[in-house]
């Protein structure tokens, strides 16, 4: 067995185990119609090691296959288009609105808190050498307090931010997992 047969049976395997993870009984026809993908590849030229990493990681591809199985299974016939479009719908509609309602409360937290720490440490700085700008009112709050308070709310504010760019990459990355890689032509 040469090097590229036994990456492609490591592959295979490793295929063949994360489908173990999903309720489908034909596990030997998914692997062989993956197998066959890989021969064709190879066979018109391509290097089976980029064959296999244009397929993703074996339990990424196994389980994106769950996932196009889930969906185009055939529960009843007259409802099943219904259904099936009724849960594809449902999925968008709660994921937009969860991403929606953190993405605007982490932005909005974060460029106010952001700005505002800025902007008291840019009073307390004018307040404590004696310059008062208009409008600003300190209602009898030291100077002192205000610079101190600074630091603190700005840095809520960046990691408001921080936790937006955390949960857009690990939207992103979740979103990688549940979309398959394209095949190699």
């Amino acid at each position: 067995m040469s090097n590229t047969d036994s990456k492609i049976e490591a592959y295979l395997a490793n295929f063949r185990k994360a489908l173990g993870a999903f309720a489908y009984d034909d596990r030997e026809g998914l692997t062989s119609d993956v197998r066959e993908h890989i021969e064709e590849a190879a066979a018109s030229g391509q290097p089976v090691s980029q064959v296999l990493r244009a397929l993703g990681p074996a339990h990424k591809l196994a389980k994106a296959y769950a996932i196009e199985l889930e969906l185009s299974s055939s529960g009843e016939q007259e409802s099943g288009w219904f259904a099936k479009g009724a849960r594809i719908f449902g999925y968008l509609a709660v994921g937009s609105i969860l991403t929606l309602t953190i993405g605007v409360a982490l932005a909005s937290f974060g460029f106010a808190l952001t700005l505002s720490g800025m902007a008291l440490l840019v009073i307390g700085m004018t307040e404590a050498v004696g310059v008062h700008m208009p409008g600003v009112q300190m209602n009898g709050v030291a100077p002192g307090y205000v610079i101190l308070a600074a630091p603190f709310v700005f840095v809520l504010g960046g990691l408001s931010l921080w936790g937006l760019y955390g949960y857009c990459h690990w939207l992103i990355r979740e979103l990688r997992n549940l979309i398959p890689a394209r095949p190699v032509a």
